[in-house]
């Protein structure tokens, strides 16, 4: 480590952020070491040299309290919980350093724990162990002074959600709810959603409780649309969050009922209420009236682009491409040459994927294929452009931000979005395949091969052009766009050996066939059809351990 320290200080002038960069990647290796100790002698040293501020205050916060230095640990940590009182770390690492939690907690019991999920009841509905009862019982009154000092907090006020039960559930479940409903949070039921999900006794408790609240403001609620300062009624809220908690249940019905009782009684809520109408209308299968819905909440202000993009979303799900298209496209710079090469490069993956499943329901393997290879496509840059940072990294230093992204390259394509693209290629690929197999059957000519020749051509056509392309793009003081060759995928479709391809999308994610279901049976599909019979039952015999035979798809693999 010295060696190379002295050999970054000898090779190159550092100014003030390059020399904080290698000081922090020092600390860095000397933590991996397990030399806590070593490491938060180095990290005071070095106060002065270092720029990231927060970023010392947070490493020495999680030193003192590996080295065990605890009294030393509450106080940093608590000082990060003065600088952001919603951080739920800080909060967490702060309780272990008083000893409410034990030190020795794994990270997964520690999330489960910070989710409310470590406290959720059992099968029964009872409340957690005795155990367990007493450590909720100590966080919620550890943080108490906490709440009282930072009140706004939303993490701080979910903790008495969380860990507690019975009658004490109720008045803080009714403190919270009162306030953040006259208030009129629109996320409310989201910041409630863990409660949901972990703790279901509690579900019907917060209901009496948004029925009573919105019982009290019934009269007000409908006697006028929106209070006077101009925001919706508290009455128009609890129907809000009411449709919520309804459509969690699986009353599509009912919460549809309130959203429009909803609508009619608020004039300044209407986009978040159509946009949950429309959420609505998907879980009861109308894509298409959710589709309608949304278009209507995004022309209600068209510069939102979260509500644009869910509503080019939900018309790619109705199958309104060109429509999706149009949509999308109000987002994108209109000083280019081509608005659609220009969506490529910025490389919208969930509009490629969404678009080509599509293209996928209706069978236009083409266009899906074409989707789908610029997902494929698009992850390959990714890891291309690793190789540009290893030049900054040279003359920036910043080790720390450089091992982070190697970790992220390791594994980029074990994404979701990489999975989705390749699993559906495949079955592109794959049912392309089985249709040649039955035009053969049927003595249906085979189709042409891919015009490789011509687009070879083409491309030498181009290039022997550039320079009247160049200056006419001079002239107009515009690049010219680049051309698709194939704008429709048919040379994809055309491809000579289709399982062959199907194969190159499934080989960045190999390793993960063993124990990831999608993946496995893709492979099986392929090794089937290339009578590959040892290769498909090794790649289902992992799963066979993990899944129950009685999965549909799984059981067809093994039948077959």
């Amino acid at each position: 480590m010295a060696t190379f320290e002295e050999s970054i200080r000898t090779s190159v002038e550092l100014g003030r952020s390059e020399s904080s960069e290698v000081e922090l990647y020092k600390n860095l290796l000397l933590e991996q070491a397990g030399e806590y100790a070593q490491a938060l002698e180095h990290l005071d040293k070095a106060k002065t040299k270092i720029c990231d501020v927060l970023g010392w205050r947070e490493r020495r916060a999680r030193l003192l309290l590996a080295v065990g230095r605890l009294n030393d640990a509450k106080v940093a940590y608590r000082d990060l919980i003065d600088w952001n009182p919603d951080h739920r770390g800080y909060l967490w690492q702060w309780l272990q350093s008083l000893e409410v939690l034990p030190k020795s907690l794994a990270p997964s019991e520690l999330i489960r724990l910070q989710t409310g999920a470590l406290a959720a009841e059992d099968d029964s509905g009872a409340s957690p162990s005795s155990l367990t009862e007493a450590l909720a019982h100590r966080i919620v009154e550890t943080c108490h002074p906490l709440l009282e000092a930072y009140p706004t907090s939303v993490q701080l006020q979910l903790i008495p959600l969380k860990f507690t039960y019975g009658t004490e559930f109720r008045r803080h479940a009714d403190a919270l709810l009162q306030r953040m409903l006259q208030k009129g949070i629109p996320s409310l039921f989201a910041i409630l959603k863990p409660l949901y999900r972990h703790q279901p006794s509690k579900i019907a408790v917060v209901q009496e409780l948004v029925e009573a609240i919105a019982g009290a403001h019934a009269e007000a609620g409908t006697t006028s649309s929106d209070e006077p300062n101009g925001h919706p009624s508290t009455y128009a809220w609890c129907l809000y969050f009411l449709a919520q908690h309804y459509d969690y249940l699986g009353q599509t019905a009912k919460a549809l009922e309130l959203t429009e009782q909803a609508l009619k009684l608020s004039s300044t809520a209407q986009q978040d209420l159509l946009v949950a109408q429309a959420k609505f209308l998907k879980h009861a299968g109308d894509i298409a009236g959710a589709a309608q819905v949304l278009n209507t909440a995004r022309e209600l202000d068209s510069r939102d682009r979260f509500v644009n993009s869910k509503c080019t979303k939900y018309m790619l799900r109705n199958d309104q491409v060109e429509e999706a298209e149009n949509t999308i496209m109000m987002f994108v710079r209109k000083d280019v040459p081509d608005q659609k090469e220009e969506l490529r490069e910025l490389q919208v993956l969930w509009y490629e994927l969404e678009a080509g499943d599509s293209f996928r329901r209706r069978r236009m393997w083409g266009p899906a294929l074409k989707r789908y290879h610029l997902a494929k496509h698009d992850f390959d840059e990714f890891m291309d452009d690793q190789l540009d940072f290893h030049t900054y990294i040279l003359r920036k230093l910043s080790f720390c931000s450089y091992i982070d992204m190697m970790r992220f390259e390791d594994q980029v394509y074990t994404l979701k979005p990489y999975i989705h693209a390749a699993t559906a290629a495949v079955q592109c690929y794959v049912a392309i395949y089985d249709q040649r197999q039955r035009d053969l059957a049927n003595g249906v000519a085979a189709p042409p091969a891919p015009p490789a020749s011509k687009a070879k051509a083409a491309t030498i056509a181009d290039a022997a052009d550039d320079d009247i392309d160049d200056s006419s793009s001079e002239a107009d003081g515009k690049p010219k766009p680049k051309e698709d060759l194939d704008p429709l995928g048919d040379q994809l479709v055309q491809a000579a050996d289709p399982l062959h391809e199907a194969l190159k999308f499934l080989a960045p994610i190999s390793k993960l066939a063993s124990n990831h279901q999608e993946i496995a049976l893709a492979y099986v599909d392929v090794y089937l059809r290339q009578a590959q019979f040892t290769r498909a039952l090794d790649a289902l015999v992992p799963l066979v351990a993990v899944h129950s035979v009685d999965n549909p798809l799984l059981h067809k693999a093994l039948v077959t």
